[in-house]
């Protein structure tokens, strides 16, 4: 599947099994083995601060009287979205 997450199984039979502790790790590897998939299937750029900062400097110029998604606003959320693969909820909240 992934070279991290066949390192996490060798990690995780060597882990103390205690009950509790085991509970934790089953937790904590779901987790990464769900952020390592998501990282895997990314299919756009990667998002840095400066990308942020142009998209809001951007957006900042639009009409401060129509916080809407229409119109200009929309596309920008639209070329986010696509550029960056984010959510639509991400990107408005860009």
């Amino acid at each position: 599947m992934n070279k991290y997450i066949d390192s996490l199984s060798e990690d995780h039979n060597k882990f103390d099994h205690d009950d509790g502790e085991y509970r934790n790790w089953s937790s904590l590897e779901k987790k990464i083995i769900n952020t390592i998939k998501k990282h895997d299937s990314h299919r756009g750029e990667w998002l840095t601060e400066y990308d942020a900062m142009e998209y809001y400097e951007k957006a900042q110029k639009l009409s401060s009287f129509d916080r809407q998604d229409i119109g200009p606003r929309r596309e920008l959320r639209l070329e986010l979205q696509a550029k960056f693969d984010l959510t639509e909820v991400e990107a408005i909240n860009m």
